[in-house]
């Protein structure tokens, strides 16, 4: 077990002869973009370092990206002449974030972890600041960021409860890592616990990044979320209610291997109880689509700009963008990545629309969310498939002869909750534009 900085660069230097392939290899999978490899290494960089103030945010994959815009957007509006660097390690967040940066924003790959390109790819950049976002800690991007009194933080911060275990067993390795952060913006109370025990110094783990100073660490809440910033296709939405005819939609939104399997069964069974309905399956990722294509053979695809016909049973939208106006059409949404152990997805941008929600167990990933809106009533949790077919039995009657599947005030409540969460990047933000070098702080301009 690596349980120091050394022995993690030993690990390294190991593995640098074969990092070539292995990025030769993600490229031939379709899970790197080949002409941009060198960034990996840190260098051969598209853009040069902009004059002034550069915060850097680091968003590990899709769903920090989302995280990591808001925050560039609220970072831009109070220090309106710095600009945004945005890393990421994967191609479709790169691919996202392309799409979606707001002016003044870089958007390149993450090096490696070798501490050779770390510093290749810090003395390129040279940010004022950097904020690591979610769950991605890499020892050597952090300690060397903060080895050069750059200043770090970490933003929607949380550790799954196998993350947390495991940098317990490494309490020197840890207690270096995290209290490299000079603040740490913990996403609920569990993980602001997590976080200052990580953070405890001991002897051993006394470095010259001054282990001894703790972060200061607070409760903000997640910023993984984008309520209203994707429009919503009225004229998309009305063909999905057109082809439902009179029955009700039902949403499968950002779904996972096996989970399609398990909602197609909860939907027949569902419709033989006498409930026929429009069941929409929307992939979390597209690359699926042929998979889940293969379970259901008569849908139409989004991604072919196909569209479903009156009476047919299922759709397949595998389309990038038009979560919200999917949601928008539905009656009752599930939000998968909850029925496998990935931690559930956002529920805020579902309350946001105001539309009911029914989720699986795995929540750790949102589990703040899910207990308030649960607590709202705009949200059910179930534990399985059967689990499912009753509540949605529940819901379906609800809609045949009220109209609606749960009170219109539990929704407007929920609704209420996201609003007041769509305030926390901005309240993340002034923390990291109060810390940045006094030539670049807003009351010195």
């Amino acid at each position: 077990m690596i349980r120091t900085i050394d022995g993690y660069n030993r690990l390294w230097a190991c593995l640098r002869p074969f990092l070539s392939i292995y990025l030769i290899w993600r490229s031939l999978r379709g899970k790197e973009d080949r002409s941009r490899q060198e960034e990996r290494f840190g260098q051969a960089w598209r853009r040069a370092r902009p004059a002034g103030c550069l915060i850097w945010l680091h968003a590990v994959s899709a769903g920090e990206s989302v995280a990591a815009i808001s925050l560039a957007k609220a970072c831009l509006k109070l220090q309106g002449e710095a600009h945004i660097l945005i890393t990421t390690n994967t191609l479709t967040a790169l691919e996202q974030l392309e799409r979606t940066k707001p002016d003044q924003t870089i958007i390149c790959y993450q090096p490696l972890d070798h501490s050779v390109y770390v510093k290749r790819f810090l003395a390129y950049w040279q940010p004022d600041s950097a904020v690591f976002l979610e769950s991605d800690f890499w020892p050597n991007l952090i300690i060397e960021t903060a080895r050069r009194n750059i200043i770090v933080q970490f933003a929607s911060a949380q550790l799954s409860s196998t993350a947390f275990i495991n940098w317990k067993k490494r309490p020197e390795l840890a207690t270096q890592l995290f209290s490299a952060a000079q603040l740490i913006c913990a996403v609920d109370d569990e993980q602001r616990q997590r976080f200052e025990q990580l953070c405890q110094p001991n002897v051993a783990s006394i470095s010259d990044i001054g282990p001894e100073k703790k972060p200061d660490i607070r409760i903000v809440g997640s910023l993984k979320l984008n309520a209203f910033s994707t429009p919503v296709d009225e004229t998309f939405a009305d063909q999905l209610r057109v082809a439902a005819g009179s029955r009700p939609i039902l949403l499968a939104a950002s779904t996972h291997s096996p989970e399609e399997q398990i909602l197609l069964k909860a939907s027949q069974e569902v419709v033989r109880a006498g409930y026929p309905h429009l069941l929409i399956i929307a992939p979390r990722h597209s690359d699926r689509s042929q998979d889940i294509a293969r379970l259901m053979p008569q849908a139409a695809h989004r991604s072919k700009n196909q569209l479903p016909l009156l009476g047919d049973n299922h759709f397949l939208a595998d389309s990038f963008g038009e979560m919200s106006s999917l949601v928008t059409a539905a009656d009752i949404v599930i939000l998968g990545g909850s029925f496998v152990p990935k931690g559930g997805h956002n529920p805020l941008e579902i309350a946001a629309l105001s539309t009911p929600l029914i989720t699986g167990p795995s929540q750790f990933k949102n589990k703040v969310e899910f207990d308030t809106l649960q607590q709202y009533g705009q949200c059910i949790t179930v534990k399985d498939g059967a689990t499912l077919v009753k509540q949605l039995t529940i819901w379906l009657e609800a809609l045949r002869t009220d109209g609606r599947a749960i009170p219109q005030d539990n929704l407007d409540k929920a609704c209420a909750y996201v609003k007041q969460a769509c305030e926390r990047p901005t309240k993340t933000a002034r923390l990291i534009i109060d810390r940045l070098p006094t030539q670049h702080h807003p009351n010195q301009n």
